[in-house]
């Protein structure tokens, strides 16, 4: 089987998410069916209260995350696979905690920050001035900077939130704030802690504010450009070895002759080619197909996740603790029932497993291959992100190294 992707076309349009997991590890499963559902292709995530070399893979996404030394903070990125981009370091930084990526658009690189500060730290503009205007590229800082300002509808005014506007007033970086709170504590009002920082780049309309996720902060989703889904394509090709084999032996005596010459060689050798061909297309089947095509959440769980939407949007509107607690059994049901759903799925692909037709070696090769990626390679024409500019900047190189020399006369 062979999969020919079609990477690194720059998107037009980009969905994103912001979101404060406050404990990510246990909100997996939830989390992978909003990202496919709402066909987001990049997810900035911060207090994922991992630590050390954690992490967490999510199917079709690549993950990038900055985790803190102790509990609490740390901030991931998840980059939908088809996507050119790549990870910019993150410069070192006081009061702020995140992680970078820079994506290729067709409006030009954009970089993508996922950010978090801490409630005992102020915000520093050094911070904000490194994230934000790193190499002079636009920018989109989304996530909870435990800042509030009733500039941008909060129900009060902090010492961050002062610190915050006065850096919007001295730069060109904009506020882009939901309308809506996105933080439902369990002590005090409710209130807009997760915003945006914009710098260079149009966003379609204000951050929207999504009743989803099991967590006491309500995700923002994000628009850059006409809301069209970017939808990874990809190529399968299933090829009956078997009929392949009946095939070939049907066509090779079409191919056998008395060799009297190297002429007669070469048109065996030719026919012989051909015929191998031949019986490859005709037992080759070509699959067009989506990624998550067979990722489809059953009708029952997709009731019980639209019952928590409701009754999460009714506990935001009452605060009545007879809501919340009906909203936590609801939690742990998706919970329940997206892992059993996926634990079932993972049986059933295990136990289709067979030997003869080497799905069992290609999945535990699959299992046991240690994914690589190559970083940028700076070439002839600057920055090499993507395969295809990796593959010139090499081409360049071995030309220029293995350049014919003029005959030296001594």
């Amino acid at each position: 089987m062979r999969i020919k992707f079609n990477r690194y076309v720059p998107p037009a349009s980009l969905r994103i998410l912001a979101w404060n997991a406050n404990g990510l590890r246990s909100k997996k499963k939830e989390l992978e069916e909003l990202l496919r559902r709402e066909h987001i292709d990049i997810a900035l995530i911060n207090e994922t209260h991992f630590n050390g070399s954690d992490r967490m893979g999510i199917a079709n996404y690549v993950v990038y995350n900055n985790n803190r030394d102790g509990r609490g903070g740390g901030t991931a990125i998840y980059v939908r696979k088809h996507l050119p981009h790549h990870r910019v370091v993150t410069p070192p930084l006081t009061s702020l905690e995140a992680s970078i990526v820079c994506t290729h658009t067709t409006r030009g690189d954009i970089n993508l920050v996922a950010a978090y500060r801490q409630p005992r730290k102020n915000l520093h503009h050094n911070d904000l001035h490194s994230v934000m205007e790193m190499n002079n590229t636009p920018t989109i800082l989304a996530g909870d900077l435990n800042s509030k300002n009733t500039g941008w509808d909060c129900r009060t005014t902090n010492v961050n939130g002062r610190l915050l506007q006065s850096y919007i007033d001295r730069t060109a970086t904009q506020i882009r704030a939901p309308s809506t709170p996105t933080f439902f504590g369990a002590i005090g009002e409710p209130d807009i802690l997760d915003i945006a920082l914009v710098r260079g780049v149009d966003l379609t309309e204000d951050p929207v504010v999504l009743n989803e996720l099991s967590s006491d902060h309500n995700p923002l989703l994000l628009q850059i450009g006409p809301d069209v889904p970017n939808i990874e394509e990809y190529t399968t090709r299933r090829t009956d070895w078997n009929g392949y084999q009946r095939r070939v032996a049907e066509l090779l005596p079409d191919v056998g002759r008395d060799i009297t010459g190297t002429d007669d060689l070469e048109e065996v050798a030719v026919s012989f080619g051909a015929c191998i061909t031949r019986a490859l297309n005709d037992t080759t089947t070509t699959i067009r197909r989506t990624a998550g095509q067979y990722y489809i959440i059953p009708t029952r769980i997709r009731a019980i996740i639209k019952q928590r939407r409701q009754q999460k949007k009714k506990y935001q509107r009452t605060l009545d603790p007879g809501e919340k607690r009906l909203l936590n059994r609801l939690n742990n049901m998706v919970k329940e029932e997206l892992r059993d759903f996926h634990n079932e799925r993972w049986r059933e692909k295990l136990d289709s497993l067979e030997v003869q037709d080497n799905s069992l070696f290609r999945m535990a090769k699959a299992l046991t291959r240690k994914k690589t990626t190559i970083p940028p390679l700076n070439g002839r024409n600057g920055t090499a992100y993507c395969m295809e500019e990796k593959l010139e900047a090499f081409a360049d190189t071995m030309e220029a190294q293995f350049r014919e020399k003029p005959h030296v006369r001594l």
